[in-house]
């Protein structure tokens, strides 16, 4: 499959009256009604000019009908974060050379900032959708167009990733079959649908004819209670939020489908003991999301790639992916691009190593590898996994700041003591350099990205300045 919109036209045609979509207001949409809503905003969108769009808009029906709109009318369509302020939205669209915007009623307070600050722009609402049949023969298809997605930036500032949407489609066609469901259940993806693991998903299960909760982090648990989907969209930091609550067992919940990050041994064994499938993918933006998936009935730790594409690792534990779907560049950053590819290889900057049956083991990112003095490498997300596991830490990290090993530590009570002595024991078993020397209660939640990433960046920032509104030092 090369043209992204056959799925629409496809789906329309082999199951017109099945439910593709099932909405937070209660109502059904079906796949012909999707087709002609899509038809109907590519002739609107088609009528007020084409050019470099973005979509500005939450999780919805609207958003996915006017990306599939976008994608056919326009050369190029950027996934714009609508929880961005407008600062950053600004700066967004300025690095992107975007001409128009279609943006949903919930952005109204960004887009009057952007009609100050950039009069050029073309601004358009996304209209209510008009399930009736288009007046006129649209013929929609993607090939030849673009698509634009920002990564996570947890490192640093955020990339364009310019990606060809028929690259997009051939991941969909490699790997859509392979994402479990439950047969004639419903999945939810209440994951923020411009990134691209989200955005794979929702179009793998809409290829797949699953219907689709629509939800968003904000309303997941009342969505779960209302729609009793079998399945659910998760990143491993909200897992470990429903885990906590027993959401999973109270309602019936069967199997969870997870990205960005492998959840914690700790939750992984519980929802296993639950009975509970997790099915773990790993990927990025700029291999047009999924590439690793682990084996039905396989720990999820323990992950093979698709067919068609190989995994390596060099002779420093990066793993290298080779593909043939990825991204064309970062936009007007040639030399991220050229540290990234190299034709259709892919240095994905996470450490990693491939056992002899062939599973590939994910160590963490590259830039997340503390280095001590003495040379010995620390890998971030083992040595956080370490703290998380000590009873009575909510959540923790584990980072080089100011030249010490620092545990920074959200607790889920006052007394700290029993922290501050399992640390102790951490050290006792460990060698002197890969000891903590420096333990710091944070009197918040940690830093997140919108897919559940922790921003070690701004984290390690934050210590270094170590204000006493922020962190308390606990004596070790």
């Amino acid at each position: 499959m090369k043209d992204l919109t056959d799925i629409i036209k496809v789906n329309a045609q082999c199951a017109p009256d099945n439910p593709a979509f099932m909405s937070s207001k209660g109502t059904e949409i079906s796949y012909i009604q999707v087709l002609n809503a899509v038809e109907n905003y590519a002739l609107s969108f088609r009528n007020s000019g084409r050019g470099r769009a973005g979509v500005l808009a939450d999780n919805s029906p609207e958003w996915f009908y006017a990306v599939c709109a976008s994608f056919s009318e326009n050369p190029v369509t950027a996934l714009i974060d609508p929880q961005l302020d407008a600062e950053n939205t600004i700066s967004a669209l300025q690095r992107t050379g975007l001409e128009i915007i279609y943006y949903d009623a919930n952005s109204e307070d960004t887009v009057m900032v952007l009609k100050e600050k950039m009069p050029e722009l073309k601004l358009i609402p996304i209209p209510e959708p008009d399930f009736s049949k288009c007046s006129e023969d649209i013929s929609l298809s993607s090939l030849g167009n673009y698509y634009i997605v920002f990564t996570s930036g947890t490192t640093k500032k955020s990339k364009a990733a310019v990606t060809r949407i028929e690259s997009f489609a051939g991941r969909l066609a490699q790997s859509a079959g392979y994402y479990s469901h439950i047969d004639g259940g419903k999945v939810m993806n209440p994951l923020p649908w411009h990134h691209a693991y989200a955005h794979l998903l929702l179009f793998a299960y809409y290829m797949n004819r699953v219907p689709i909760v629509v939800s968003s982090m904000k309303r997941i648990v009342p969505d779960i209670r209302k729609f009793r989907p079998e399945t659910l969209c998760l990143v491993p930091k909200v897992i470990s939020f429903l885990n906590e609550r027993d959401i999973f067992n109270k309602y019936g919940i069967k199997m969870i489908q997870t990205g960005g990050g492998s959840p914690s041994s700790k939750d992984i064994d519980r929802l296993m003991t639950d009975g509970i499938a997790v099915q773990n993918c790993y990927g990025s933006t700029e291999m047009s999301g999924g590439v690793l998936l682990n084996e039905a009935g396989k720990a999820p730790t323990l992950l093979r790639t698709f067919p068609g594409d190989e995994a390596f690792t060099d002779e420093n534990g990066e793993l290298i992916i080779k593909t043939s779907f990825h991204l064309d560049e970062y936009y007007n950053d040639p030399e991220s691009t050229a540290e990234l590819l190299s034709g259709d290889t892919i240095h994905t900057g996470d450490m990693a190593f491939i056992d002899e049956e062939g599973f590939v083991h994910l160590q963490g990112r590259k830039k997340d590898v503390i280095v001590m003095p003495n040379g010995e490498k620390i890998v971030c997300s083992e040595a956080d996994e370490s703290v998380k596991a000590i009873q009575g830490v909510k959540d923790g990290a584990v980072l080089l700041a100011d030249e010490f090993l620092t545990a920074v530590v959200v607790a889920e009570e006052s007394d700290l003591s029993h922290i501050t002595e399992q640390i102790r024991s951490l050290n006792r078993q460990t060698s002197y350099q890969r000891r903590i020397t420096r333990l710091l209660l944070r009197k918040k939640e940690l830093p997140y990205t919108s897919m559940g990433k922790l921003e070690r960046n701004r984290l390690e920032k934050e210590v270094s300045l170590c204000d006493a509104g922020e962190f308390v030092k606990i004596g070790i």
